[in-house]
């Protein structure tokens, strides 16, 4: 609905600890922006996971009474939710029009462009790799069986052991389901796996 009236997808907010977009940013700006379509009241950024509406929150991530607050600031420079999903749309086009340079699209046909002319993911669960230079800072997910090893700088799985899969939605209505083994979860890999990297050497965020 926002697309057929706006001829554009929700924009992206700039992540200033990346210099770019990062799909898991659930921002109030786009909440806002999908939610007046759907008759959502308005939200400011404070309120807790639990205070959004159901359909904007994953709900096995709601299972897991974790990171419930917004991100504040301070943290990565923008206040956003980690709500279990990944938003994508002009992920690539997210400062004036001109993307950064430090997004990349490491898969181009999995990533839609802004106005919606080429397909692509619109939304995933959220599925992540942090690394710092050629190191792992571990891998966060939601869809997970048994238990793990957290870091608990970066609240991520230190190995994906538990790692059972992920649904990615795509712009022409399909979904699918990456299950455990579609793709390599070596960290060395991530060039090859993930769809998009941003961030710098200090800190890089690959997403699934």
């Amino acid at each position: 609905m926002y697309l057929n009236e706006n001829r554009h997808y929700p924009k992206q907010q700039i992540v200033p600890a990346f210099d770019g977009a990062v799909p898991l940013a659930q921002t109030a700006d786009l909440i806002n922006s999908v939610g007046r379509y759907l008759g959502w009241t308005q939200f400011s950024g404070n309120e807790r996971i639990d205070e959004l509406p159901q359909i904007a929150v994953c709900n096995v991530r709601r299972e897991v009474t974790l990171l419930d607050d917004p991100y504040p600031p301070a943290v990565f420079g923008l206040s956003f939710w980690l709500t279990g999903y990944a938003y994508w749309g002009g992920l690539m086009e997210a400062r004036n029009g001109a993307g950064t340079s430090t997004a990349v699209a490491l898969a181009n046909q999995s990533v839609p462009d802004h106005r919606g002319k080429r397909r692509g993911v619109i939304w995933s669960d959220y599925m992540i790799l942090l690394k710092s230079g050629s190191a792992s800072n571990g891998w966060a997910y939601f869809h997970f069986k048994g238990s793990h090893e957290v870091n608990p700088v970066f609240v991520t799985a230190v190995t994906p052991r538990s790692y059972r899969g992920h649904h990615r939605a795509w712009t022409d209505g399909s979904v699918e389901w990456l299950k455990r083994g579609d793709f390599s979860l070596h960290p060395d890999d991530a060039e090859t796996g993930a769809i998009h990297r941003v961030g710098t050497p200090a800190l890089t965020m690959y997403t699934y």
